[in-house]
């Protein structure tokens, strides 16, 4: 169980986001969506033993035709809700093809895996 990305997720219930995995096809009309995905998991540890797994969890948040203050405010109560989630990298840009702003945070956790 990824706790850490179960955190991440419900700070976006929490700020009422709707949200799906990897796929913002599947999303409602609504003017701001989210996604979230898990691209690299590893699992390490010591004489050829899993302890634990390192994971990048990546959360998408996608605004349709604009971003306003309301939305900027938005991203800042979510980046303050993640701060005891973990570090985070954050890259934004535009999507001309099906006219999308977005904003890809990037986390890297490290949990003990539970047998």
């Amino acid at each position: 169980m990824k706790k850490n990305l179960e955190e991440l997720k419900a700070i976006l219930t929490k700020l009422k986001i709707p949200y799906r995995h990897h796929s913002w096809t599947t999303m409602p009309s609504a003017h701001r969506f989210g996604t979230y995905f898990v691209p690299e998991t590893r699992f390490e540890g010591h004489d050829l033993r899993a302890e634990y797994f390192s994971y990048t969890a990546k959360i998408y948040i996608f605004y349709r035709k604009y971003m306003d203050d309301e939305d900027l405010t938005f991203e800042e109560s979510f980046e303050q809700a993640c701060r005891d989630a973990g570090h985070f990298t954050k890259k934004s840009g535009y999507d001309d093809e099906r006219d999308l702003f977005w904003s890809e945070y990037v986390f890297a956790f490290q949990e003990y895996y539970e047998e």
